[in-house]
């Protein structure tokens, strides 16, 4: 290996394992690495991992065999991190015998220490529980204006279906004042947007001395100086309380859009999958925000075809999406996760019905999108430009205040800024407009 040490990064996940990529970027940066999008440059390469569908995992084992070729001619390190490194621990060598070290997402503060020691041909380590969170006000971000904030880490809900629990370990809150510090650090230094990061963000404050919870943290938030907004990923229904609908109603910073995962609109599916809420609960935080907040985008998760589900019970979650008039979702088909409860239930759906189910879904989604959507022609909504479209030139990308994806015509000079766009055509995935102003 040479000198100076080159290490290629690729992340599969969600928003999670993306800020863990930044933090590991910036502890090898720190320690004299090099980073590089090159694959035959790299002398490290590192699988950031996803373990939420069985189709994210072996995507994963795929993505970390095909970085074996580089092994059979020249001497380099492959190493996973994120969640298939939590969950299997010391196994993953048996799954995937050319790993060199695994990062579990606890381990990311020792990644240096855990690469020296692989090069010195000691693969693995204990695990490492660390019981607090870093500060990452220097996390190397894709960009200056947009960053993620982590308040806090694990879940303690553990719903059926779902592996975080095992992969991130339980509910752990940062210190309010740790984060109110990173933010301020941040918005002085140009950030115009801010993402509160957390399996549960509405449990904040759980077990911290300083008797905070997220409305608290939220207010908090809203007396810091500056141009800038906040959204927040993800909220629990069962601990979504009305106050968090009127500390948004009452701010000028937190973004309009809250995304509210329900999962299955019926009662007997939501106990099986543990989800500690019923409908009735659901649809009254549903009535609480369009009623105090009656410009709110609201987003949702669906799972089709949990074992069980009967076609009652599936035309139950239709009618539900038809009363709640999403402005979006996020639906996945269910699939067996090792080590959950559901992976043992029986009464497991057949693959056809799962995807005639989640067809029918997405027909009526594709409806409440689209009457969502066309409140928004001839309204000017607020842009934060992200980057050029990549389709079209001089076409600039960008969300609004209500998590909109907005495409308009302007001088990329506008990137990392504020725009007033009015709205001049709309789709399903995205709208278009033209600029009124700069901000």
């Amino acid at each position: 290996m040479r000198n100076r040490y080159k290490v290629f990064i690729q992340t599969f996940g969600c928003q999670m394992n993306v800020h863990d990529s930044e933090n590991i970027k910036e502890y090898l940066k720190s320690a004299g690495f090099e980073l590089t999008s090159s694959e035959e440059e790299a002398d490290i390469f590192i699988l950031n991992t996803c373990m939420v569908r069985n189709t994210a995992e072996q995507r994963a084992i795929g993505r970390l065999n095909s970085f074996y070729r580089h092994k059979i001619n020249r001497d380099v390190l492959i190493g996973c991190a994120g969640c298939m490194s939590s969950f299997y621990g010391h196994k993953l060598k048996e799954k995937i015998p050319q790993l060199d070290f695994i990062v579990t997402t606890q381990d990311i503060p020792d990644i240096v220490d855990i690469i020296n020691i692989a090069m010195n041909k000691k693969v693995f380590r204990n695990y490492t529980d660390h019981k607090f969170i870093p500060d990452n006000r220097n996390s190397l971000r894709s960009n200056d204006f947009q960053a993620w904030v982590s308040i806090m880490k694990g879940c303690d809900n553990f719903c059926s279906y779902c592996i975080v629990p095992f992969t991130r370990g339980r509910e752990h809150s940062r210190y309010m004042e740790d984060i109110l510090e990173e933010i301020r650090y941040l918005i002085n230094n140009g950030v115009k947007e801010i993402v509160l990061l957390g399996q549960n963000v509405n449990s904040f404050g759980k077990g911290l001395k300083e008797g905070v919870d997220f409305p608290t943290l939220l207010r908090k938030i809203e007396e810091i100086d500056g141009d800038f907004w906040v959204r927040f990923m993800t909220s629990h229904p069962k601990d979504f309380s009305f106050e968090l609908v009127d500390v948004i109603s009452n701010s000028k910073k937190l973004c309009n859009h809250i995304h509210l995962p329900l999962q299955s609109g019926s009662n007997r599916i939501l106990d099986l999958m543990n989800r500690h809420y019923d409908l009735d609960l659901y649809r009254n935080i549903i009535k609480k925000i369009r009623s105090d907040i009656p410009d709110c985008s609201i987003t949702t998760d669906i799972i089709v075809g949990f074992p069980g589900e009967t076609e009652e019970d599936f035309q139950e979650t239709l009618d539900a999406v038809k009363e709640f008039r999403y402005d979006g979702m996020f639906s996945f088909i269910y699939s067996d996760r090792t080590g959950t409860k559901a992976e043992k239930m029986k009464d497991k759906i057949d693959e056809k019905i799962k995807h005639e189910r989640f067809q029918r879904l997405m027909k009526i989604q594709e409806i409440n999108t689209q009457n969502a959507h066309r409140d928004y022609l001839g309204k000017i909504t607020r842009v934060l430009v992200e980057r050029t479209s990549g389709k079209v030139k001089g076409q600039l990308f960008g969300h609004d205040y209500h998590n909109k994806v907005i495409l308009f015509n302007a001088e990329k000079e506008l990137i990392g800024t504020f725009a007033n766009v009015k709205i001049t055509e709309i789709g399903n995935w995205a709208m278009k407009g033209e600029l009124i102003s700069k901000m």
